[in-house]
């Protein structure tokens, strides 16, 4: 949302402060900032006869799990995190997509103060944001849904929580996948990282500082110039 609402504003005024960018960020941090506090009052046990309670008996060999801890959604603290995890994200998508928006539109009107190079390039990081934001729409919505489903029992059934897992750790691998497809400097950076080519036998009669030959900047590679030889 931060990167939307900032590319929105800098295209519209043409000039944001870095002090506005650091401003935004810091508040736009409080929120995760006071998740992490909350934690730190909420009541957990590791009684089984409670968690099994918990979870309406319908967990098998409960005893047998090394690590068990449960909470009651009653709390404040957890309700706050159920919360920002689930309905706050309902505000979030809708300034982004708003943001989305109003920068497509910008960026259509004739005559914009960008040339074609940069605009492609603005486009591009839009999209990719827009595919980033798709993302949670299937990932973390769903797992938000049920977990808020079984606290408030409305699924009654405790094997969804390894769905919730799994969908939660598929966001952070498939964003920098989306990244790198569509920026294109984080792209160049990734295949000259890992593509190896086998570098050219340069003649040793001729130097680094003949000018018939030049460094190529993408791949540091030292390439003849086309002359002709007498």
């Amino acid at each position: 949302m931060l990167s939307m609402v900032f590319r929105c504003i800098s295209l519209k005024t043409l000039r944001f402060p870095t002090s506005g960018a650091f401003v935004m960020c810091i508040l736009a941090y409080l929120i995760p900032l006071s998740m992490v506090i909350s934690i730190r009052d909420i009541e957990i046990t590791s009684n089984f006869t409670i968690n099994s309670n918990y979870t309406l008996w319908q967990l098998d060999n409960l005893d047998r799990y090394r690590t068990v801890v449960g909470t009651s959604v009653a709390q404040l603290s957890t309700l706050w995190v159920a919360c920002c995890v689930s309905l706050l994200c309902i505000p979030i998508y809708s300034v982004m997509f708003y943001c989305r928006f109003r920068i497509l539109k910008m960026l259509e009107r004739p005559g914009y103060m960008f040339n074609t190079t940069t605009t492609l390039q603005i486009r591009r990081l839009v999209k990719a944001l827009t595919v980033q934001s798709m993302i949670p729409v299937f990932t973390l919505f769903p797992a938000s849904l049920i977990f808020l489903s079984t606290q408030f029992h409305v699924i009654e059934t405790t094997k969804f929580g390894y769905i919730i897992i799994s969908l939660l750790s598929l966001s952070p691998t498939i964003d920098p996948l989306v990244t790198i497809y569509y920026v294109q400097p984080y792209r160049k950076y990734i295949v000259d990282l890992l593509w190896f080519e086998e570098r050219p036998q340069i003649s040793p009669f001729l130097s680094n500082a003949d000018p018939r030959f030049y460094r190529s900047r993408s791949n540091s590679v030292l390439m003849m110039r086309n002359t002709h030889f007498v």
